[in-house]
């Protein structure tokens, strides 16, 4: 069940720095925590609940991940788009501030984002959208499963070359790679594990 949510808050998971497996080049990740979708499945059901022990201002969450230096970022969750009014708030100072290339995931597909959030939309320059779907298995890098569309929405020449060029690399089989960070006393998985050794990930470290 979702809160009583504003564009002053935004509940948060993790912000972490640097990321090298979520999107080309080093970069600055940020998930989201809440999500009402809930896949079958999902490796992050750990970010699905509304918990207030991660609520945080939005400019706070902001001026941290700004503070990294990083002209890139990655959003996933959770789910960011179950905070609109905040994600987009955070969006905008995230822009003032400088963050030149914005990925984000999200479990609804494009045609129902442009539709209810176009307005967060267009300050994204790629977006990997639709929801989870077990057993539907994808060998590239960046989707984790086959139903997954990576949709390039800068319209910056060079940046759009570099998503390319990415995608690219997936699909002639550049491999996986997981980063395992520690935050706050916590182990984090960053990255799109191959749904077949998920179970493999967790039993190794506990949970992710």
């Amino acid at each position: 069940m979702k809160p009583s949510l504003s564009k002053t808050f935004i509940y948060v998971n993790l912000i972490y720095y640097p990321i090298n497996v979520l999107g080309p080049g080093e970069r600055a990740g940020l998930w989201t925590q809440g999500c009402t979708i809930r896949c079958p499945g999902c490796v992050a059901s750990y970010t699905w609940e509304f918990s207030g022990e991660y609520k945080m201002k939005v400019k706070e969450a902001a001026d941290k991940i700004l503070s990294f230096g990083s002209g890139r970022l990655t959003v996933s969750g959770g789910e960011p788009f179950d905070q609109p009014a905040a994600f987009n708030e955070l969006l905008i100072l995230l822009k003032k501030g400088g963050i030149e290339d914005i990925m984000v995931y999200s479990g609804y597909t494009y045609d129902i984002l442009r539709k209810n959030h176009s307005l967060a939309l267009d300050k994204i320059d790629a977006l990997v959208d639709s929801p989870f779907m077990e057993g539907a298995y994808s060998n590239e890098k960046w989707r984790g499963s086959n139903n997954q569309n990576m949709i390039i929405l800068s319209e910056k020449k060079q940046l759009r070359e570099k998503y390319i060029s990415y995608m690219a690399d997936a699909a002639a089989g550049a491999g996986r790679a997981l980063q395992v960070a520690s935050c706050g006393g916590k182990i984090y998985v960053i990255g799109i594990p191959d749904q077949r050794d998920v179970s493999g990930i967790k039993s190794g470290l506990g949970s992710i």
